[in-house]
């Protein structure tokens, strides 16, 4: 498993300019994942998604969103 990006999964770098995403998926998934998020409901426009630092996961995404005291989470939808 990569860990590289980890460390941008903080609440405090959470900032209205920019979106943070850790893929903690296998590299070789990443691809997939990353269509997966931009086509969430939750994180379809950059409007939704800035102020955010995102974990994506197999199981789902948690995040910390700017202004929100609580990490949100949201399992994926079965196809």
């Amino acid at each position: 498993m990569n860990w590289l990006d980890e460390d941008f999964y903080d609440r405090r770098l959470c900032h209205r300019a920019y979106c943070l995403v850790w893929l903690d998926v296998p590299t070789c998934d990443a691809a997939e994942y990353v269509v997966r998020v931009l086509h969430h409901r939750r994180f379809r426009t950059q409007r939704q998604r800035m102020g955010t630092a995102v974990r994506v996961h197999h199981d789902g995404l948690c995040w910390w969103q700017l202004g929100v005291g609580e990490l949100q989470r949201v399992a994926w939808l079965q196809p």
